[in-house]
């Protein structure tokens, strides 16, 4: 049991070996000494170092879980909660999928994009403008505030 409190470097080391027989007063002094700094730094302050990472891990397992449930109940387009669409009497999934399909508008700016604007009507040439002056520019997608049925 001594020998697996003093190896591993610092102070253990340096401290001279005693015998029970020699010395039992200072034998005893250092063995609690040594209990005492393997329970200190090395279980407490290890296992307060796990603690720490373990908190950080349930954090990111905290905000992954945020995000699917955000995904699984939150239309993507207009910001339109499950439940609200259930007081308005709407398939929320038949809304997310048909009515506000996120690729639908991929492929829409994509068409904007490899298209000559001059054959844009009104509502094509509304919402290309909005996406080359600013791509960040979304204000063209439908809001939480209109009314899908």
């Amino acid at each position: 049991m001594d020998s697996g409190f003093r190896s591993g470097g610092g102070i253990g080391d340096i401290i001279p070996k005693v015998s029970w027989n020699n010395d039992t007063n200072l034998f005893i002094g250092q063995f609690f000494y040594k209990v005492t700094f393997f329970i200190l730094i090395i279980i407490i302050l290890s296992n307060s170092c796990f603690g720490i990472i373990i908190d950080a891990f349930s954090d990111l397992r905290d905000k992954t879980n945020y995000i699917e449930e955000d995904k699984k109940n939150i239309c993507f387009i207009c910001q339109i909660s499950r439940d609200s669409c259930l007081n308005k009497n709407i398939d929320f999934d038949y809304h997310v999928k048909k009515v506000h399909n996120s690729w639908d508008y991929v492929s829409f700016m994509t068409y904007l994009m490899i298209n000559d604007p001059n054959n844009f009507n009104k509502s094509e040439h509304y919402v290309w403008k909005k996406i080359t002056n600013s791509i960040d520019n979304i204000s063209w997608i439908p809001g939480e505030q209109e009314d899908y049925v």
